[in-house]
């Protein structure tokens, strides 16, 4: 395999901060209630469930690096899907990607971003308000990345600015919490039942994120070293740093304070920690922090349009050919824009004419959709052990078989999520079979790319 080392400028520390920048963000600020609701509770049963997908998430990294140092293809799992399954396979994770996975999470966290801004500028945090002033840092952000070196740059600045928040409640929690917030007669009693796996879909979405850097896999230098490496420590890195957050933001407010404030807890443990002015130096903490996910998911969406384009799977190839000193092309910053527009609408007026609670969104089902696909690519990894090009037992057994429990874990976290909602469940498994359709007569009418 011709290594393309023109493309290649991301080292180890700038790979590892990517998966960080992405996966840390708004997710562990604003589903931590989530968790405690889905736990009844139960600190313990929460930080299980936090495990079971932080694990998963780790050795779905370990098996993905194993495809992604087999090729320099540009697409991230889009080129894995292609070059391990079938060209079908690869269009539909593409489409998916593109037009349900991104989409759904840019407009989750654009609006997450716009509630913690009006909390910090004292706006009413009306649904409106939300949308409008999220929509504005979404737009700053789409046009700061028609500079192709700003995406980088801006995750290494917002990962170390991430900690922050993360680390300071943590320390409050075991400085000045209370442990006997953790009661092991909840736990016994929430394991009773199996709804509390329903804490997995919003976990999953604290921990989403991972899989968007593979898209820059083929811009890594040293990728045999370089990518294992990064996949393995960045996500034990953010399950460690979760985990001490979880523990110490539950025993510093309380269960009780968290389920009864839903998102609006962090910023009462802020006031309470640092007063009022502290804690609008942490709500602009968080803020940079969510800025950092939002930007990573921009940076995976524009290129996912070239990487369909360049296997002849996407109408209109050559608009979304990428020009020379930019990141992607114009056709591509134009649809990610309207994906988003649309997407954000969607959820308004669901929740405007009260169709959906205020605390739901689509990108839950959209990341349990993602760990099916996920499911078939560890497979494969476990296909390259048995023809040898993978000598490792541990790397071509042990880590996809414990990838694909974890990923079978998250879609049942994902479908109790769903089960819910179940009208708008049914919505969103019609418009991802719509694609999904789409996705294979585009792939199967195309003419295959010639190497």
């Amino acid at each position: 395999m011709a290594e393309n080392t023109e493309q290649r400028r991301f080292g180890l520390f700038s790979t590892i901060t990517m998966v960080l920048g992405i996966v840390i963000g708004s997710g562990i600020f604003f589903k931590s209630d989530n968790v405690i609701m889905a736990t009844n509770g139960s600190i313990l049963l929460g930080l299980l469930a936090f495990c079971i997908a932080g694990l998963s998430i780790v050795f779905g990294c370990l098996s993905i690096s194993e495809l992604a140092t087999r090729t320099d293809k540009i697409g991230g799992v889009i080129a894995y899907a292609d070059v391990f399954v079938n060209k079908p396979f690869s269009s539909i994770i593409g489409w998916m990607n593109l037009l349900i996975y991104f989409p759904a999470v840019i407009s989750t966290v654009t609006y997450v971003c716009g509630t913690f801004a009006c909390q910090l500028f004292g706006i009413i945090p009306s649904l409106e308000h939300c949308y409008l002033v999220g929509g504005c840092f979404f737009l700053g952000l789409l046009l700061f990345n028609l500079f192709p070196n700003f995406g980088g740059r801006f995750q290494s600045f917002s990962t170390i600015v991430k900690f922050i928040p993360l680390l300071l409640f943590a320390i409050a929690g075991f400085v000045f919490g209370n442990p006997s917030e953790i009661h092991l007669s909840d736990f016994s009693t929430a394991c009773h039942s199996t709804f509390w796996l329903a804490a997995v879909s919003p976990i999953a979405f604290a921990f989403d994120g991972w899989i968007v850097a593979t898209t820059i896999t083929h811009e890594i230098k040293n990728p045999k070293k370089n990518i294992p490496l990064a996949f393995t420590l960045a996500p034990l890195i953010v399950l460690l740093a979760y985990i001490t957050y979880f523990i110490g933001i539950c025993i510093y407010l309380g269960t009780d304070t968290i389920i009864a404030n839903g998102n609006a807890h962090l910023n009462i443990a802020a006031e309470k920690l640092l007063g009022s002015s502290g804690a609008k130096i942490i709500l602009t903490f968080i803020i940079a922090s969510v800025l950092g996910t939002l930007n990573g998911n921009l940076m995976g969406s524009l290129r996912a349009p070239e990487a369909l384009a360049i296997r002849h799977v996407f109408p209109a190839e050559k608009r979304f050919k990428t020009p020379k000193n930019m990141c992607a092309s114009k056709a591509s910053f134009v649809l990610v824009f309207c994906l988003a527009v649309i997407f954000s609408l969607a959820n308004y007026f669901l929740k405007k004419f009260e169709f959906i609670p205020l605390s739901f969104d689509f990108s839950e089902f959209a990341i349990a959709t993602c760990f099916l696909f996920y499911i078939v690519l560890y497979i494969q990894v476990i296909k390259l052990k048995k023809s040898k090009q993978i000598k490792s037992f541990f790397k071509g057994y042990i880590c996809p078989v414990l990838a694909i429990a974890g990923a079978l874990i998250m879609v049942t976290g994902g479908v109790l999520t769903g089960l819910a909602s179940p009208v708008c469940f049914a919505g969103f498994l019609g418009v991802a079979s719509i694609v999904i359709i789409t996705a294979v007569l585009f792939a199967n009418k195309k003419p295959a790319l010639s190497e």
